[in-house]
């Protein structure tokens, strides 16, 4: 209403307008005359300026009165429901009824009674990850679909840029989002830490150390991360093993209190460090690699449960300058696939059933021929034909590839070649994905 009141005004002395316009500098000092001389607000003036010549015909003029009446019904209409609450109500009840009719369809949400109070967790979105950890405890998380299937033998994907850092990629887990990480430090305490918690990025990004991310005193750092799945008893066990062959086995329950400075977990003797641990509700066998390609399968049950800050006992007598890579639980079958890689990128397929049970103590048997061509041992991993295969190295490369590519060999084999490896480049790591992640990826 204000500026149609004002373009009527102008139209009724247009030639003194017009006068006012034409002696103007320009639109500044037009619009500045106008508001002066002719008493015009701000608002008029400008619309005047920007009036086009077309509004002074007879029937345009007329037109700008039309308007200027409906728009004086409608303001005078607006007035009156704005002073009664009545009519809102009844606009909004129309309005609605409109919305109503346009968008009908069932209700998308349900109204709970009674409903717990949420926790972070449950706002998480269930997702597929990687998650890394260096040498030097820096840790973070890459989804999955970030590696594509490839063919074994190949050079991979470019992982992580540590050439910076002085690091290099250690170990790898194929996890979820809502996991629940066991993490043990270098002096043999157990914290807790859920997948989530950790920075995502993809694989060129930057990691974070794990130090900030939970209460370790000044002279711990990370050492090994276990994902505890959700559907494992607390009548599970922890089994640990240390690099000097020093095996202890302790009931789950005995970890379930999480504490923000974490819990005692294991003694660990002068020199040596914790080297792998294993989750199982009933473990039967163990089956330990050295870097020597030595291995010894141990009957579970000549391995007595000890408490939490207890030593363990010895599980294998090493031979000079070999150390215990990793371990993993069997059960009696002897039927399972067991994944042996070298750090020259070469390994294989053996069945279980080939490393026979002894005493624990002994020196074990040939599980791998180590060559210069294959080097040593970094890992043995329990995988299905149906499972995937993630390898890293320390100059951040991975590759991921079918399981059912890799034959079944001998336990005194060297295997395949599972990745393409340049000069001074070396497996430091591997990871099992499931058949379940591999559909969802």
């Amino acid at each position: 209403m204000h500026i149609l009141e004002g373009l009527e005004k102008a139209l009724e002395d247009i030639d003194k307008i017009i006068s006012i316009i034409r002696k103007a500098q320009d639109g500044k000092h037009a619009q500045k005359e106008l508001i002066t001389e002719k008493q015009f607000s701000h608002r008029q003036a400008q619309a005047i300026l920007e009036m086009r010549l077309q509004k002074l015909t007879g029937l345009e003029r007329k037109s700008l009165q039309k308007e200027r009446e409906e728009t004086a019904k409608k303001a005078k209409e607006l007035k009156s429901c704005l002073s009664s609450e009545e009519k809102i109500k009844e606009i909004l009840k129309i309005e609605l009824e409109e919305i109503k009719e346009k968008y009908q369809r069932p209700r998308r949400t349900k109204i709970i009674a009674g409903l717990e109070e949420l926790s972070d967790k449950d706002l998480i979105e269930k997702q597929e990850v990687v998650l890394f950890l260096t040498y030097k405890g820096l840790v973070k998380r890459i989804p999955l679909e970030e590696y594509r299937l490839q063919k074994r033998g190949g050079k991979g994907l470019k992982g992580w840029d540590l050439r910076n850092e002085g690091d290099f990629v250690w170990k790898l887990w194929s996890v979820n989002t809502l996991t629940r990480l066991l993490v043990f430090s270098s002096q043999g305490r157990l914290h807790w830490l859920d997948v989530y918690k950790v920075p995502s990025g993809l694989r060129q990004t930057k990691a974070r150390s794990l130090n900030n991310l939970l209460s370790f005193k000044e002279e711990e750092e990370a050492r090994l991360v276990i994902p505890l799945k959700e559907e494992i008893s607390e009548k599970a066990f922890i089994s640990t093993i240390t690099k000097k062959g020093i095996l202890k086995k302790t009931q789950l329950s005995l970890f379930s209190r999480p504490r923000q400075g974490g819990v005692n977990a294991l003694s660990i003797d002068k020199g040596d460090i914790l080297q792998d641990v294993q989750i199982g509700e009933d473990p039967k066998n163990f089956l330990i690699y050295t870097r020597k390609g030595l291995a010894i399968r141990i009957e579970s049950q000549k391995v007595r449960q000890t408490g939490r800050i207890a030593r363990g006992v010895r599980a294998i007598c090493l031979q000079k300058e070999d150390t215990v890579v990793s371990m993993e639980i069997l059960d009696q079958l002897g039927e399972e696939t067991l994944l042996v890689i070298t750090e020259k990128g070469y390994g294989k397929r053996v069945i279980s059933k080939e490393f026979r049970t002894q005493n624990r103590g002994g020196r074990g048997v040939l599980g791998q021929k180590v060559t210069d061509k294959t080097g040593q041992v970094v890992c043995s991993r329990l995988v299905s034909s149906k499972q995937q295969v993630l390898i890293t190295t320390n100059q951040g490369q991975s590759i991921r590839f079918l399981a059912s590519e890799v034959s079944v060999f001998g336990r005194v084999s060297q295997g395949v070649r599972f990745i393409d490896l340049k000069p001074g480049e070396r497996v430091t790591s591997a990871t099992i994905v499931d058949e379940a992640e591999k559909e969802d990826s």
